[in-house]
């Protein structure tokens, strides 16, 4: 599936998912209230995971492959608006025998435009690996840890002081050697605590 089809859906799915909760009132009624302290949550990703060289082509002919993934976070409130945190996420896909992934360990703040609405950014280690099912034997070939980034933007469907159930897009990019780009975009469903 092309990456702008993928990325239609994604938000298409996502504003379903925003105006459902909202229509039958799972929308907490409870006005914003400042958060502080520690902060941690979890969140499901769905998407493409993809791979280019520094032309731009694509690393393999069959494009960007459909993804899953999970990410975690644990952090603090510096203000009541903004938050900074350990982000742990990684992806994978899966076909045939070879499953590929891409992980990411990085420093990210999130900050809040307005009640609900928050955008996040970060930068921290990256490292993909692919492993090949031969049946007597499974090969594993990993890269070296190499610089990441992720951006995120995402809308607490529930919100109150101590728990954020969200939407979100999220993506996240590595350079590898040879001037390789691995890179994943995928919609997000996640949950946190504060």
């Amino acid at each position: 599936m092309p990456l702008k089809e993928c990325m239609k859906k994604t938000v298409t799915f996502g504003l379903v998912i925003s105006a459902v909760c909202s229509s039958v009132g799972i929308v907490a009624a409870e006005p914003h209230r400042s958060r502080n302290g520690f902060t941690f949550g979890a969140a499901l990703m769905a998407g493409q995971l993809g791979c280019t060289t520094s032309d731009g082509a694509d690393c393999n002919s069959s494009g960007a492959s459909e993804a899953g993934g999970l990410a975690l976070r644990a952090g603090v409130m510096v203000q009541p608006n903004l938050a900074v945190a350990l982000d742990l996420s990684g992806m994978a896909h899966r076909e045939d025998r070879v499953k590929t992934s891409q992980t990411l360990a990085a420093i990210t703040a999130r900050g809040w435009l307005a009640p609900r609405l928050w955008l996040e950014g970060g930068v921290g280690i990256a490292r993909s690996s692919a492993e090949y099912d031969l049946t007597v034997v499974n090969v594993i070939d990993e890269s070296e840890n190499v610089l990441g980034g992720l951006v995120g933007v995402g809308f607490e469907v529930i919100s109150s002081r101590n728990l954020a159930l969200d939407v979100g897009l999220r993506g996240a990019t590595s350079f590898y050697r040879n001037d390789v780009r691995l890179y994943n975009v995928a919609l997000t469903v996640g949950v946190s605590f504060f």
